[in-house]
């Protein structure tokens, strides 16, 4: 027996371009919209931000 009838419904999304595991995660996205919420929802590692700063020859 399929999980929540995915087998079912997986032709349908193909149609649209989308594979089985993108269907959830863009049901996830709607139901948590900030990136720790969906990382959390999703148990994936946070979402982390670098900044690079200028430098080297030729920058201003």
């Amino acid at each position: 027996m399929s999980y929540f009838g995915v087998d079912a419904c997986s032709a349908e999304l193909a149609e649209l371009g989308l594979e089985t595991k993108e269907f959830f995660v863009l049901a996830e996205v709607a139901a948590s919209p900030y990136p720790a919420e969906l990382a959390v929802a999703l148990m994936i590692p946070k979402a982390s931000v670098t900044t690079r700063t200028c430098g080297g020859i030729g920058s201003y």
